[in-house]
């Protein structure tokens, strides 16, 4: 399963924002996956002053602690950006839009509370919450 990057920070400094339905798939799952861009984001939002919930985490090295949790950081490849910026869908939020095509490329349900996630309107991507 792959966390969007809410969820991630969720997960990683306050388990109980988690819906009961994430904290058990998250639980539950055989891989925990998260987006390069979502690195991206807390980086640039964090350094930013934008979310200052995420300042502690600007000063790690947040993909080697990452990968200590035991999550897998996955590239944002070429066929992966090039999905991104050309989907059919009115959510131009960047970073949410990389993160659907993330899911999707690598068939993976998506954890987020995020409800306009829904209206990208492919099947195939699976929203958690």
């Amino acid at each position: 399963m792959l966390l969007d990057t809410h969820t991630l920070i969720w997960a990683m400094m306050q388990p109980g924002a988690l819906s009961s339905k994430a904290r058990k798939a998250l639980s539950g799952a055989d891989g925990r996956c998260v987006s390069a861009a979502s690195l991206y984001e807390i980086a640039l939002k964090g350094s930013l002053g934008k979310w200052p919930e995420v300042s502690d985490l600007v000063a790690l090295d947040l993909d080697k602690k990452l990968r200590e949790d035991g999550f897998e950081v996955l590239p944002a490849s070429g066929s992966i950006m090039h999905y991104a910026g050309g989907m059919d869908w009115d959510h131009r939020d960047p970073f949410d839009r990389i993160i659907v095509a993330t899911a999707l490329e690598h068939e993976l349900a998506l954890v987020s509370k995020d409800k306009a996630l829904d209206t990208f309107g492919d099947e195939g991507l699976k929203r958690i919450w």
